[in-house]
């Protein structure tokens, strides 16, 4: 009896010490792609192929999709993956949404952009962000009173949202121009 239960505490405890040392390396991935090098895919691969734990995706996906941005350098493949990753964690993810609105918008579909910005706010409804890209898309579709509604949106969380001013601009010019 004695070794059975040795051997069932060495075998928990190989076990805990095997997923710490899994969560160890993913944390030290993440701190390697968001602080120092986002396109290096030694760091962010293992990250979405180990633990299935979702802040570390956020936040790699997040620092891929700036890193990108910034840089003028999308890459809408490896966003839809990791969009995609996102809501198969989360079937809430408005991050994974987002992910596949933006891109969805760079391949110049503006529906399929619109719906997953629509979901991205179902589950954010106060991400200004989500919010301002569904008010641009609207104008974009020429749905000005669905775009003003969102416009109001970020008015009332905040009107000091990047780039609101700009948009609310683009909407007053169109509605005058649509008179």
């Amino acid at each position: 009896m004695i070794k059975i239960t040795r051997i069932i505490a060495v075998t928990l405890l190989l076990g805990v010490i095997s997923i710490y040392s899994l969560a160890i390396a993913q944390d030290r991935n993440v701190v390697r792609v968001i602080f120092f090098d986002p396109t290096n895919k030694n760091y962010s691969q293992p990250i979405f192929n180990s633990l299935p734990y979702y802040e570390a995706l956020e936040k790699v996906s997040v620092a891929i999709y700036n890193y990108q941005i910034n840089n003028k350098s999308v890459n809408c493949n490896e966003l839809k993956y990791y969009g995609r990753k996102l809501i198969d964690s989360n079937s809430r993810s408005s991050q994974g949404f987002y992910l596949l609105t933006a891109c969805a918008e760079f391949e110049g579909k503006p529906f399929e952009a619109l719906n997953y910005a629509e979901k991205a706010i179902k589950y954010d409804p106060l991400n200004t962000q989500y919010l301002m890209a569904a008010a641009v898309l609207n104008m974009n579709l020429n749905n000005l009173d669905k775009a003003k509604s969102f416009l109001d949106k970020i008015n009332e969380i905040d009107p000091e949202t990047n780039n609101y001013r700009n948009i609310l601009n683009v909407y007053n010019q169109r509605k005058l121009n649509a008179k």
